[in-house]
């Protein structure tokens, strides 16, 4: 009789890894940093808005880009929730156009996790490959977008093609729901195993790093993009687990809950203690069958870990 082995969705796996922030190649580290591989390979989910956004301050410091450049939207430029610009758009009767500054774009992906101003800002910058053409030209490897947002969640769900009437949650959730079981966990399945969209362990603290010490920015467009990342909702997640002082630049990505399954709930994190030791932290969670207070728990014990990495005694 053969052995009996877990189902992918019976299994509850996290990791975290993290690293003292200096000088490229030079910062003490503060945990092992995993070796590449096939298992460190963990999906981007949302947090593939960072990248994109770097990309796009990139263009704004080679002069190719004006952060009060007014962009024009409209129906046929959303992507699914959560996204405010949905929510606006869809107040106006008929449809309508929605002018915003390349600045806010960048400040609602980065601040909530807008789907919508993240594909924009994609879409203005040449497309995913471009994105992954620029992460490889600063010299981080492993590192890589491939889809929008609106085509990864598409994919991620099985519901073909977006279409604008489902711009609104409800709507969303009920496209989500539209398909067959079997599926919709098929395809989040796939999902899991597809090295689209993805990150190693290593190549996501090596952004981090590079972003903290100004070798992936200019300096006033890093200090923008670290300002916005430490208002960035939610503000639980790691930060629940850290001291009170500690200062926290970060961004969370994570998939809706369907059929029980949360394919990924990931963050990447800057944390400064009051010290001042700074460190790079990346924590992913794949296929999940926890509830949404149990995966808060985990992540904020991963932060208490964090402090107590840096303060043994």
């Amino acid at each position: 009789m053969p052995a009996l082995r877990p189902r992918r969705r019976d299994v509850f796996a996290g990791g975290l890894a993290l690293v003292g922030l200096g000088a490229a190649g030079c910062a003490p580290r503060v945990g092992p940093r995993p070796n590449s591989g096939p298992l460190n390979v963990r999906p981007l989910a949302g947090l593939a808005k960072l990248p994109v956004v770097a990309a796009t301050l990139a263009r704004v410091d080679a002069g190719r880009l004006r952060l009060n450049t007014r962009i024009e939207l409209t129906a046929a430029d959303l992507a699914p929730p959560p996204s405010r610009i949905n929510a606006e758009l869809l107040k106006r009767p008929g449809g309508g156009v929605l002018a915003l500054p390349v600045a806010d774009l960048i400040s609602l992906a980065i601040q909530q996790d807008d789907s919508t101003a993240s594909d924009i800002l994609l879409r203005m910058i040449g497309g995913p490959a471009a994105v992954t053409a620029w992460i490889q030209g600063r010299g981080v490897a492993g590192l890589r977008v491939d889809r929008s947002e609106r085509d990864r969640l598409c994919d991620l769900f099985a519901t073909g093609p977006f279409k604008p009437d489902w711009a609104s949650p409800e709507a969303w959730a009920a496209a989500r729901e539209a398909a067959d079981p079997a599926v919709r966990q098929g395809a989040m399945d796939a999902y899991l195993a597809d090295p689209r969209d993805t990150t190693t362990a290593p190549g996501a603290l090596d952004f981090l790093n590079r972003l903290a010490t100004g070798a992936l920015l200019v300096a006033d467009s890093g200090h923008f993009l670290l300002s916005l990342m430490k208002g960035s909702a939610p503000a639980s997640g790691l930060a629940a687990g850290l001291p009170a002082d500690a200062v926290l630049a970060h961004k969370v990505g994570a998939t809706p809950t369907a059929l029980g399954f949360t394919t990924a709930a990931d963050e990447l994190a800057i944390v400064t203690l009051a010290g001042g030791a700074r460190l790079a932290v990346a924590a992913f969670l794949a296929g999940s069958t926890a509830t949404a207070p149990a995966r808060a728990d985990l992540f904020a014990g991963l932060g208490a870990l964090v402090a107590r990495a840096m303060n043994p005694t």
